[in-house]
This record gives C-alpha cells, structure tokens and sequence, in this order.
C-alpha cells in the first residue's frame, strides 16, 4: 500500500487585482475569510485571507512551525505547533487576532490536528500520549481530557458533528484507511467505509450533518469525495490526475475549499459542494498554502463574513478577480507585495498586480492587464495597448505609452493621466 502523505507544509504572495470580470452567479463561491499555513517567510505560520486572495495577513512570527488551524465560534483559533527542541508538538489556541497564545495539551507526546466543537468549548485532536494515535477531547482552558478511541491501530483527524454529538475520523488498521464515527463523548463506534482497494481519511462534516466530505487514494490518485453520513454510495467531486486532499465545508454549506498540487505545488482550491466551479484561490507561485480552515458563521445564522477588524476594507472590489489569473493565457504574472514596490514589466504582454503600498510600474511592451492595488502609485505604460484599474480612493499618477492605455476604472477627480492615457467614460 503506498504511504498516506500527511500535508503539513506551506505557501506565497499578497495579491491585488486582475481586471477581469467575474461571471454573475460565480461571485458567490469566493464569500468568505479562511485561515490557513504558509512558510512565505521562511517559516511555517498561519495567514489569514478572503476567498478573493486579498487581505492576507500573518497571524503568528515564531521561531516554532505552526499548522492545522482551526476556528471557533468563540473566535479562537485552534492549532498545532512545535513545542521545542524535542520536537513534539502541542495544541496551542489564540485569539483570531493572533494575541492571546495559550498551550491548551501541554503534554510531552505529538498532539496535532485540532478540531473545535459547535460551541466553541472543546478540542478535538490527534494524540499519540498513550504510545499509538488515538483521538481525545479537552476544554478550551487545557483541562477535562477524555480519551474517545481506545485501541491498537492508529485513529487521526477528528471531525465535530454540527450537533457536537458525533466525531468522525480515519482510522488505519490491516493496512487500510477506513472512516469511522464515534459517540463525543467516546463509544458508539460505527464504520462508514469498507474499501479494501482505496483509502479514506481527512473527513468533514457537512453544516447541516447529512454529508461528510473526504479524500479517497485509488492507487497513486488522490480525489475529494463525499457520501451520506448514512453511509452508502458517494459522489466523486475532483477528477484530476493530481493530488486533491484536505476538504473543508463552509459554514454555509455551498463551498468546499480543498488542497491540491495541480501546479506543481500545493495551493488551497475552492468548489461548489456539488464539485462545479474548481478555483485556484491562493494562486501560490513558488511554494505552498495548505490547511484552510473557515472562519465561521459569528452571531446571526448567515452573517455576512469579514476580516478581523486590524485588517477591515482591505479587499477593494478587484481582487476577487485574481482568482482567474490562470486563465489570461499568454500573458506573464508579476505580483507585488502589500508593501511599496518597483515592478518592471516584461517586453511581452503581462498581468501586473501589487497590494497595499504606494508603488512605482514601469512597463516594457506588450498589452498588459495592470492593477496597483491600494496606495498613491505611479503608473508607466508601455508601448502596448495596455488596460488599467485605479479604484482605491488615493489619487495615481496614469502615464499611458505610446500604444495608449485605456483605465476602466479609477478614482473620478483624484487620478491624474497623461501621455495616451485615457480614463474610460463608461468607467469610475
């Protein structure tokens, strides 16, 4: 049996926007914050971001990994962390802030894969403390520790029912993944899966508890599937020849965000639960993004979601649309930070995006898809044809080429322009 691959590494850039629209009834799929994994600055931490790709923002600088968030109605976030030099693993929590970190296990043995219960009250994790990986419960404040499998063969990656009366998990035993639900409080065990030829794990448990989302290997292919919590028959959702693993519902139920290595690295993606509309939505380019977790529904039923409030309205409208940037065929990425930035294009036609910083463009040629986020930038065309976005409140300096550039949309009465650049008039 090949080895299960157990993902806990990391991912890339800050994004800003790329000028192209949406389909109407694709909007949707991108509302809502997750939190996710990334070694972007060279070690692994957690990033918070929008579904769009904009308002990523580190939630954690240590020397110590950090993976596997989780986050709680109470808005804590839940993760695994390296304690120190022996290099054992705790479950830590914190505020969605990223203040407030406290070690929840404490505990000498590997604990990871921290799940949080409905009401936001207790963990679910992994733990191998008794000498083989078994699941366990404790209260938010590190006490209340109980045991809910008890065997000789590994069980992992705990799953809360949305009524908080269930877990279910993966469970490893003659050689084979199955899936499993137990009673929360331990007992009741029941079997989910019976596939002698394939293996499944990293369940997830639907908002309205009638269906888990999961990862099935068939061979060298690892796919996202879900079935009825029921049991019986399930629904293939990715096809790809590459590796898709890790699901997680929204809390709304009509997306799933997953992982995959479509690219070459891993990067988080998000679907329809019915598996139509497959996204890139971290759009990582050198690394990896793993382990998204949403933030979920706080207050009302179906609140609208936003970011933690030191990172508020800092989506402007355009960079949900970085979410097609795989698809402007032809055309070579160049993305910025949310620092200030000097960005040189290329000769041939490119897609130019930078975050929050006052930045300075210069383009080379080509007809290039340019958008310089928030801040007071300066604005070089080249010789092309180029098409320019300026919609964040502060007034730029739009210097068109001799090709021309057209500025669909820009801030009316602020944005300068000059040389053949020419603001839309159907735009603003």
């Amino acid at each position: 049996m090949q080895t299960r691959l157990v993902i806990l590494a990391a991912g890339m850039l800050f994004l800003a926007g790329v000028p192209a629209a949406l389909p109407k009834g694709q909007q949707q799929l991108f509302d809502g914050v997750v939190v996710f994994s990334s070694e972007r600055d060279g070690n692994r931490e957690l990033y918070y971001m929008a579904l769009d790709g904009g308002g990523q923002t580190r939630l954690t600088n240590s020397q110590r990994a950090e993976a596997s968030p989780a986050w709680s109605v109470k808005d804590e976030i839940a993760f695994a962390a390296e304690k120190g030099t022996d290099g054992s693993w705790d479950i830590y929590r914190m505020r969605s802030d990223g203040t407030g970190v406290f070690d929840v296990t404490n505990n000498s043995a590997d604990d990871v894969r921290p799940v949080w219960s409905p009401d936001g009250d207790r963990l679910a994790f992994t733990s191998t403390r008794d000498g083989d990986s078994e699941i366990y419960t404790i209260k938010r404040d590190g006490t209340g520790l109980e045991k809910i499998t008890d065997n000789k063969v590994a069980d992992s990656d705990p799953a809360w029912s949305p009524g908080g009366t269930k877990i279910a998990f993966d469970r490893f035993q003659d050689e084979n993944y199955d899936l499993w639900v137990a009673n929360s409080d331990g007992g009741g065990e029941t079997q989910l899966t019976h596939t002698p030829s394939t293996n499944e794990f990293d369940p997830s448990w639907s908002p309205d508890g009638t269906s888990i989302a999961f990862t099935r290997l068939t061979g060298t292919n690892y796919d996202i599937w879900k079935m009825p919590v029921s049991g019986g028959s399930g629904s293939h959702l990715t096809t790809n020849p590459a590796e898709d693993t890790k699901p997680s519902w929204s809390p709304q139920g009509d997306v799933i965000t997953f992982v995959s290595r479509r690219l070459g690295q891993y990067e988080i993606y998000a679907m329809r639960s019915d598996g139509s509309n497959q996204v890139d939505i971290s759009l990582s380019t050198i690394a990896s993004d793993v382990d998204p977790a949403w933030q979920p529904l706080l207050g009302a039923p179906h609140a609208p979601q936003s970011l933690p409030p030191k990172t508020a309205n800092v989506v402007d409208p355009f960079m949900r649309r970085c979410a097609y940037i795989r698809q402007l065929n032809g055309r070579h990425l160049i993305l910025g930070t949310d620092r200030p930035n000097k960005v040189h294009g290329t000769k041939g036609s490119d897609v130019i995006c930078t975050g929050g910083g006052d930045d300075v463009i210069k383009d080379r040629g080509g007809n290039d898809l340019i958008d310089p986020g928030k801040g007071r930038d300066k604005v070089n065309g080249g010789p092309g044809n180029d098409r320019m976005f300026s919609v964040d409140g502060r007034q730029d300096m739009i210097v068109g080429g001799k090709g021309g550039a057209t500025v669909e949309h820009f801030d009316r009465g602020k944005d300068v322009f000059s040389g053949g650049a020419k603001p839309d008039p159907n735009g603003g």
